[in-house]
C-alpha cells in the first residue's frame, strides 16, 4: 500500500491530508451535474464523526489511566472487565490505527475516502467505550440511578444523529 501509486504526486481540489480526516473538514464531490445543480459528495453523519473521535480520545485517556492504576497496584476493573477492555483495544484500536497511520508515510494525492476503514473501527470502538462505561456506572460503581440517566443521554444522542441524517438526506 506504501509504495503503490507513488508517482501519481498532484494537487487536486478535493485531496486532503490524514490530519484533517478525524474532523472531516473537507468533503468530496463523487459526480456534479452538467445540466442541473446535482451533486454527490462525500459527507459523513458529523455527529457520528466528532463522538467518534471523542470516544477514541477518552478509549485512549481510559487506557492509560487503567495501566497507570494497575502499576500502582490498584485495580478498579475486575478480570472479566478488564481483559474484555484490553481485548476491545487490541481489535478496534489496533485496527484504527494499521488503516489510519500508513496514510502518513504515503507520498501521492490522498481523499477523505481513504479513512473510511479506519472510521469503522474508529466507530466500533466508539461503541464498546459506550458500553463500558455503562457497565462501570450500573456494575462496578452501583450507580443505577446514573446508569439509566446515562441511557436516556444516549437516547437523546442518537436522535441526534437520525436527526442529522435526514436534514442531509436527499427527499
Amino acid at each position: 500500500m506504501v509504495f503503490v501509486n507513488t508517482d501519481s504526486v498532484q494537487n487536486h481540489m478535493y485531496s486532503s491530508e490524514p490530519l484533517e480526516w478525524p474532523l472531516m473538514s473537507r468533503g468530496i464531490a463523487y459526480w456534479v451535474s452538467s445540466s442541473s445543480n446535482a451533486q454527490i459528495h462525500l459527507l459523513g453523519n458529523i455527529v457520528i464523526w466528532y463522538s467518534a473521535t471523542l470516544g477514541l480520545v477518552f478509549y485512549s485517556t481510559l487506557l492509560i489511566f487503567y495501566l497507570l492504576r494497575r502499576r500502582r497496584q490498584c485495580y478498579d476493573l475486575d478480570e472479566k472487565n478488564w481483559d474484555q477492555f484490553k481485548v476491545i483495544g487490541q481489535v478496534f484500536l489496533t485496527g484504527y490505527l494499521f488503516h489510519y497511520l500508513p496514510y502518513f508515510f504515503i507520498e501521492r494525492t490522498l481523499f477523505l475516502h481513504h479513512y473510511l476503514p479506519a472510521l469503522v473501527f474508529k466507530t466500533l470502538l466508539l461503541a464498546a467505550t459506550l458500553e463500558h462505561v455503562y457497565v462501570i456506572f450500573k456494575y462496578v460503581l452501583k450507580l443505577p440511578v446514573l446508569a439509566y440517566l446515562y441511557i436516556v443521554s444516549l437516547l437523546a444522542w442518537l436522535l441526534t444523529i437520525i436527526f442529522v441524517f435526514q436534514k442531509f438526506s436527499v427527499p
